[in-house]
């Protein structure tokens, strides 16, 4: 024998031998004290129904659409830890221990796990098991006790009392004997599950095939107040939504809610077999009493917005189930449009967008929003530009939609903001708008629940970040890269670093020939986005060659290039093209259709090219031969050397310059001059006169010439020995 436990929408099968066991399941902390719940009831089966009414201590585990097993429920008070199912015989009673071995009771499986529906007015938890009814017991009756504990792991008399539901007949269909009863089971809503006060909410059910009508009956019901008999509200479906060969399914929808007297409460929901159907021989049919199939314990209370979900898109669809998954992502041009979509669910999962504030927000600000004036601003602006408003730019996008009102809360010619309304969201149940950009790079568009209402613009705040600090919310990435539309320009290199727009400056230059120049290629879409990591092709009609170049624009949208020209080329041009190969096949054509590919020249006129600068020079000064140093009118020999730079102007030009020596230092007394040789040597002999004996100090200079050696001093020499006259 086995028992299936489910708890949303999941089904954990546990044997009862497993059970007997390991002993008592326990999931939640011990409790100190002894005492058992304080009130409970059973939903299904339930002998409170008389025959006169309907009959509701029936269980068979048929196949009723769902699964081949009984279904067993029950409400009890919040101190409920667990409630375990018992199958006895007729003599049970309450109160009584079903745990002892004189009851005669057999454990039929346990749930740890009551749900208590997520709503204020909700005191009670749900408890349930499925049951695979043992052929032994195929059309026996038996008692079914709930033994509801307040102790998932003690559960004995001090801490349970038990639900007696008497004289339950059960059906199992393996055996395939007896009278088989009629099956079915509740879909949806689950057994403890909330709704909407406001709705829409729909009822589903399934059942065996011989079920020919169906009634849904609410019945007010809490832990402590169990179903008192009869509907407090019913409704019957004549014909089933689906019919298939093994089952048929059964569908109720309350599209504008509750009424008033089932909003905010607690209730049993039963379905029940009516006696319209006329199979014979079965147990509910022909007697004129309906038939109990399920009872599933639900709440309502009002709606309170718990998520919120958004997508990019005209054909996405935005729904608590996320399917098909929300595209949160995209990558566009400058200048598209592209539809957002904002939803709100309530902790029903419904879509209350259109009942609630909502708004839209979007960060950073567009740096190009004025680009066009104020005709075309960005951001939310469908109700403003309308997709077609402004025709100055290119592309549409996705298409726009103009659902709340959109706010440029600083009045920039951006609008960062769309405050949503009650009834703004529409029939579709999404609030619908469009954003677009005009500069690259990552926009954020975040949609959400405004429960301050701070989007508001009139009276205020109007703030301009109204999702700021909501709970509720949902985001999407846009991420802007250059339009298609291109256009290029060429500027000196020094011209772009001062003006990055690369609007300053000239398109040409002359400079002498040989020089070198450095030039930037500017790539740029129709909003003056850079137009990056692009290939450029380089030519060079003319006089000149490429020293350098960049493969690829760089993140700006800019490339470089280094230019020259031999010395001689003199009173000739050189033309330089670039162009932004998007498409990167080596030539410049047309891309995407229609648009030809952007290309920018700059022009170079080579002139005469700037005679070299003077060369460095070195020049020494020795003394030559023997000085004759007495008087009167001592002679004094000396010479040097005048030095080029090794590969300067002045290299090979030292030859027929002159030469100057000082007496003591540079800015002394000339005593002597002398030209230089071929090879930039010179000597000189003079005489010259002394009062005493001392040593005498002497330094050449060269004044240099302003084409070909620059000037220098030689160093210093002493001539010793010199006597008075």
């Amino acid at each position: 024998m086995s028992f299936l436990h489910r708890f949303k929408g999941r089904a954990l099968a546990v044997s009862v031998v497993a059970l007997t066991a390991a002993g008592v399941v326990g999931l939640t902390p011990f409790q100190a004290s002894a005492v058992a719940p304080s009130a409970g009831a059973n939903l299904h089966p339930d002998d409170t129904y008389t025959a006169a009414s309907r009959k509701a201590n029936i269980l068979s585990d048929r196949f009723d659409g769902v699964d081949s097993l009984a279904h067993i429920t029950s409400i009890a008070s919040t101190d409920t830890q667990a409630v375990e199912y018992f199958v006895c015989p007729t003599a049970f009673s309450d109160p009584g221990d079903p745990t002892t071995g004189a009851s005669g009771c057999q454990s039929i499986g346990v749930d740890t796990t009551g749900v208590k529906p997520n709503v204020p007015v909700a005191n009670s938890q749900a408890f349930d098991i499925l049951w695979d009814i043992p052929p032994a017991l195929d059309t026996q009756t038996r008692d079914i006790v709930a033994w509801m504990c307040s102790q998932a792991n003690s559960r004995i008399l001090a801490n349970c009392f038990s639900r007696d539901e008497d004289n339950t007949q059960l059906d199992d269909s393996s055996t395939g004997g007896g009278l088989q009863t009629t099956a079915g089971e509740i879909v949806s809503p689950t057994h403890g599950q909330a709704l909407s006060n406001s709705g829409p909410s729909t009822f589903v059910a399934r059942t065996s095939t011989d079920v020919n009508s169906l009634g849904f009956c609410w019945d007010l019901a809490t832990a402590s107040s169990p179903p008192a008999g009869g509907c407090d509200f019913f409704d019957a479906v004549g014909a089933a939504s689906t019919t298939t060969a093994t089952y048929k399914e059964w569908t109720l929808t309350f599209g504008a809610g509750f009424t008033l007297g089932l909003q905010n409460q607690q209730f049993e929901l039963a379905i029940i077999e009516l006696t319209s159907n006329t199979e014979a021989g079965n147990v509910c049919s022909g007697d004129a009493t309906d038939c109990q199939l399920d009872a599933h314990f639900i709440a309502t209370g009002p709606p309170t917005p718990t998520a919120a979900r958004m997508t990019f898109g005209t054909s996405a669809t935005c729904n608590a189930a996320n399917s098909p998954p929300a595209v949160t992502s995209v990558t566009d041009q400058a200048g598209n449009h592209e539809i957002v979509r904002l939803c709100v669910f309530d902790q029903f999962n419904n879509n209350i967008t259109n009942q609630i504030d909502t708004a839209l927000q979007v960060t950073p600000v567009d740096s190009k929003r004025l680009f066009n004036g104020t005709a075309d601003p960005t951001g939310f602006d469908s109700g403003v530009d309308n997709g077609g408003v402004f025709t100055g730019h290119p592309g549409s996008g996705t298409g726009v939609a103009g659902e709340g009102t959109e706010h440029d809360t600083n009045v920039d010619n951006y609008f960062e903001q769309v405050d949503g309304d009650p009834g703004n969201a529409g029939g579709s149940g999404t609030l619908d708008n469009s954003v677009e950009f005009h500069a690259t790079g990552q926009y954020t568009i975040t949609g959400c629940y405004d429960s301050n209402n701070d989007a508001e613009f009139a009276p205020g705040p109007g703030s301009p970040t109204p999702c700021s600090g909501e709970t509720v919310s949902a985001s999407l990435t846009k991420t802007i890269t250059a339009n298609v539309i291109q256009h290029a320009h060429m500027r000196l290199t020094s011209q772009v670093q001062s003006d990055p727009t690369c609007h300053t400056g000239a398109s040409q230059t002359s400079v002498p020939s040989g020089s070198t120049i450095n030039v930037t290629v500017c790539g740029r879409d129709f909003y003056e986005n850079g137009v990056a990591g692009v290939h450029i092709i380089w030519r060079l009609d003319g006089f000149g060659f490429y020293t350098a170049t960049s493969d690829t624009t760089d993140s700006s949208g800019n490339g470089n290039a280094t230019v020259s020209s031999s010395r001689d080329t003199v009173d000739h041009q050189a033309t330089l093209t670039a162009c932004i190969d998007v498409n990167n096949n080596g030539a410049c054509d047309t891309i995407f259709g229609a648009f030809t590919e952007a290309t920018a020249q700059f022009q170079i006129t080579w002139t005469a090219a700037a005679p070299p600068p003077p060369g460095a020079s070195t020049l020494t000064l020795r003394k030559e031969g023997r000085q004759n140093t007495r008087g009167p009118g001592g002679l004094v020999s000396l010479g040097g050397d005048l030095t080029g730079a090794a590969g300067s102007q002045c290299a090979g030009h030292e030859g027929g310059q002159s030469i100057k020596i000082h007496r003591g230092s540079s800015a002394w007394t000339v005593v002597a001059s002398a030209t230089t040789g071929t090879g930039g040597d010179y000597h000189a002999t003079f005489k010259i006169f002394y009062r005493r004996r001392v040593a005498k100090n002497f330094v050449a200079t060269y004044a240099g010439d302003s084409t070909n050696c620059t000037a220098s001093t030689s160093n210093t020499v002493a001539v010793r020995g010199f006597r008075p006259n």
